[in-house]
């Protein structure tokens, strides 16, 4: 699986706001459940390791915060917000993978083999030769047999545009989805011009 861009570990963190990172983990959370239920929809085959590593990195900066929330200068802690799970779901029946991926990185997919799609690997990272980057449409998933990265349309989204956590790129897709009022993102996360719209189901 693909590592958020942490830049120099736990450190980082310390730059993300509070409920972000709540609501990060709670997402990372729930991606495991998912595997848990359905190992198929895992396209590493073994994912829960690299999940477990980043939900104790969060884990271990909001023990830090809470340490510190007596000290004068400690600024309220947030209040339990609307979860984003449903908002997730809502994405994902909106945006396909493969047209999200398309559109972000001009990526040309091959004709499908045995329901699946292959391209270059699209990310900066890896420097493809071959069509090692693979997407399983009917799972909505994709891993580079590459450089062994995978996961699904957040995780891409992450680690492609390179944010600090899932909260961002949930906002991201939302605006992308027509889920909430357009918003004015940094240039790193919108996708070049002049290729058609991504299709919204």
């Amino acid at each position: 699986m693909m590592q958020p861009n942490t830049g120099d570990g736990r450190a980082s963190l310390t730059m993300i706001s509070t409920s972000q990172l709540l609501d990060d983990i709670e997402c990372w959370q729930w991606i495991m459940a998912g595997y848990q239920i359905a190992p198929e929809d895992d396209p590493a085959g073994g994912s829960f390791a690299y999940f477990d590593w980043i939900i104790g990195e969060y884990e271990t900066e909001i023990d830090r915060r809470k340490r510190a929330a007596t000290a004068s200068r400690a600024p309220s802690w947030p209040t339990a917000g609307e979860s984003r799970v449903s908002v997730i779901d809502a994405i994902k029946q909106r945006l396909r993978l493969e047209d999200v991926i398309a559109y972000e990185t001009g990526a040309r997919f091959g004709k499908p083999i045995h329901g699946r799609l292959r391209c270059r690997c699209p990310f900066i990272d890896h420097r493809d030769t071959e069509p090692s980057f693979v997407v399983y449409p009917d799972q909505q998933s994709f891993f580079c047999f590459g450089c062994g990265n995978g996961g699904d349309l957040i995780t891409f989204w992450v680690a492609f545009h390179q944010l600090s956590g899932v909260a961002a790129a949930v906002d991201q897709l939302r605006d992308m989805a027509g889920l909430a009022p357009k918003r004015t993102a940094p240039d790193s996360a919108r996708a070049p011009t002049g290729r058609p719209p991504v299709r919204i189901e």
